[in-house]
């Protein structure tokens, strides 16, 4: 709780208030009222390793043995790091699918074509220097949370770990709408916390896997194709 308040308490706080001021805006318009700036980017940067730096001390001054953390960079385990990324992104598609239609099945009207191809590559055309680094940091700041934090415990208690990882990881994402949010939260947390407790502990895929999500968008199916879900 008290690393909790630390790495993530003003990131809850500053993603509900958004949240609750932005209560009036439609559902599904959440993400084109919220724009960073590359000075909020770089203000976010400072603070991520103001508020790490306390956490290491924290950690040292309870006697945490860093050792037990794998971290190991190779081909393997970067091809594993971007599979995660694309099964991670193909259910939040089918997350945002399903809720949609379960929100609004009135309005539930689906149609599908090719985007035009300069649009798949958008990304490249507005790049953002400060959103790279911000998201080479963010990735491994929140697993180093998640897995290397909150799995590093007594295994009796991982179970209420992997709760309470659901509760935190969806509290601080809330800015994004509550379908985004409780998205994030689930499917990031059981992917994540399945393969790293019973296939692969090394942090560095879920270290990529996270970063690629905040460089490009956790979706890829509306990346490829134009679905237009409301009539």
């Amino acid at each position: 709780i008290i690393i909790t308040v630390i790495m993530i308490g003003m990131g809850i706080y500053q993603s509900n208030i958004i949240y609750f001021t932005t209560l009036k805006i439609p559902v599904n318009s959440y993400s084109n009222n919220v724009v960073f700036t590359s000075w909020d980017n770089f203000k976010g940067i400072f603070s991520q390793v103001f508020q790490l730096i306390i956490v290491i001390f924290y950690l040292k001054w309870r006697k945490f043995d860093f050792f037990q953390w794998n971290f190991k960079i190779d081909l393997k385990n970067t091809l594993f790091g971007i599979l995660l990324f694309f099964l991670c992104a193909l259910t939040m598609d089918i997350w945002f699918t399903v809720w949609s239609y379960l929100l609004y099945p009135s309005n539930y009207n689906v149609s599908v074509g090719l985007k035009p191809s300069l649009e798949l590559f958008s990304f490249f055309f507005t790049f953002d220097f400060s959103q790279i680094l911000y998201s080479l940091l963010n990735g491994p700041y929140e697993e180093i949370f998640f897995l290397g934090v909150c799995l590093s415990i007594n295994p009796k208690y991982k179970k209420w770990a992997f709760w309470y990882s659901i509760v935190i990881r969806s509290s601080f994402h809330t800015y994004q709408g509550l379908e985004s949010a409780f998205g994030i939260g689930i499917i990031l947390t059981v992917i994540y916390y399945f393969f790293y407790t019973r296939k692969n502990d090394n942090l560095y895929p879920y270290f990529l896997s996270h970063t690629i999500a905040d460089i490009l968008g956790l979706g890829i199916i509306y990346r490829i194709l134009y679905l237009k879900i409301f009539s």
